[in-house]
């Protein structure tokens, strides 16, 4: 165990999980998690420095009910890229029709900032991973 542990984040309400390592070891991209008053939450994408702090939104989420989770970072560091719930309606729904598309996989672009979708049909998106 690390003698030189310490806190990161400065969060003190919302919950962050699934978080991830850049490849430079500098920053932790993590999930943070919202919650309205019916849904089971929605998140958004933040970075984190090492050193700690209060953090950089890097996605915004575009409801209270509808999902992005399951960072990776890019090896080459470029890129972020994770799953969300792109189902249309703009809220959360038990009964999707699963022959049409409801994650996609997205890719964050590091430097500009650009968001767009590396999955798309029926079906679904989950945990992007790297191929090679």
């Amino acid at each position: 165990m690390e003698s030189d542990a310490h806190q990161v984040t400065k969060e003190d309400f919302r919950l962050l999980n699934n978080a991830v390592w850049t490849p430079d070891g500098d920053y932790l991209i993590a999930r943070k998690h919202f919650t309205s008053g019916r849904s089971l939450g929605a998140g958004e994408m933040w970075m984190y420095h090492i050193t700690g702090g209060s953090g950089l939104q890097l996605t915004k989420r575009k409801n209270d009910q509808q999902d992005v989770n399951e960072p990776y970072a890019s090896p080459d560091g470029k890129y972020l890229y994770f799953c969300e719930d792109v189902y249309p309606g703009g809220y959360f729904q038990y009964n999707k029709d699963p022959n049409s598309q409801i994650y996609q996989v997205r890719r964050y672009d590091m430097e500009t900032g650009e968001v767009s979708g590396v999955t798309g049909g029926p079906g679904g998106a989950c945990r992007p991973d790297y191929f090679k």
